[in-house]
């Protein structure tokens, strides 16, 4: 089997950062707090805790996720979810669609890719390069059909 599409790296970049920016702000805070410098309550210090928890589980989560997402061996494609692969004929393929990831002012080449055939919608998110993998996917329904 041949790998077409694979998990981002250029999020999980972005989640460390943002953790890097948060953990010693979390820190600074709890001391000042702690030192009575600062004057929060309780809720306040109890909320920065639970969003530092989420961010850590949310990239212990992604980094769970398999590293090679999508896969074909020129009849079926193939897309590994974190509990299951899903076999597609493609000849089954009717389209398929790209979406980027985008901030504010930036458009990132990792984004989701949206999967249409005759019966059902697959949505695989977290790709890198997702536009180029949409076109080999279309490429690939093409030489079959």
């Amino acid at each position: 089997m041949t790998t077409i599409g694979k998990r981002s790296t250029g999020e999980l970049f972005l989640l460390i950062i943002v953790m890097l920016f948060i953990i010693p702000l979390g820190f600074l805070m709890f001391s000042l707090y702690m030192r009575g410098d600062m004057n929060i309550q309780p809720f306040h210090a109890l909320i920065g805790v639970i969003s530092l928890v989420v961010i850590i589980l949310y990239v212990f989560l992604f980094m769970s996720k398999p590293k090679e997402l999508i896969k074909h061996d020129f009849v079926n494609l193939y897309i590994e979810y974190q509990s299951s692969i899903v076999a597609i004929p493609l000849s089954d393929i009717e389209s398929v669609i790209s979406r980027r990831s985008s901030g504010e002012a930036f458009h990132y080449t990792f984004g989701k890719i949206i999967i249409k055939t005759k019966r059902d919608r697959y949505k695989i998110g977290h790709v890198g390069q997702c536009e180029q993998v949409a076109i080999e996917i279309l490429k690939l329904r093409d030489s079959v059909r």
